[in-house]
């Protein structure tokens, strides 16, 4: 399991975003013991730094300085990328065509 850090909130625009400001660096300065506990307790659980690894700039979000814009989304979808990445599938690894008897509905058949 991946255990990510809340990603910026509203560094464009405070006032959208008191109560995270407030409350989400006590939250996510937890996370790092949390996932080694589980670590060490056995459990396959990595601590992912997304505002650190995504290095998001103001001109990551939108106009009202809170969510994401696309390249926002982009900068996040990479880092999942690098961490997700070597977990999936190749396409090398993946039957293609399928046989009838594994997916029948995909090939036209019953």
């Amino acid at each position: 399991m991946y255990l990510p850090n809340c990603v910026s909130c509203g560094k464009e625009n405070p006032a959208a975003c008191q109560f995270a400001h407030a409350q989400i660096p006590l939250f996510d300065a937890k996370l790092p013991s949390l996932a080694a506990n589980r670590t060490a307790a056995g459990q396959r659980v990595s601590f992912v730094d997304i505002d650190g690894e995504a290095n998001f700039e103001p001109q990551d979000h939108s106009t009202c300085g809170v969510h994401f814009n696309t390249s926002g989304w982009f900068k996040m979808a990479e880092v999942w990328a690098k961490h997700l990445g070597p977990l999936l599938p190749t396409m090398d690894s993946v039957p293609w065509p399928p046989h009838q008897e594994q997916a029948p509905h995909a090939i036209g058949g019953g």
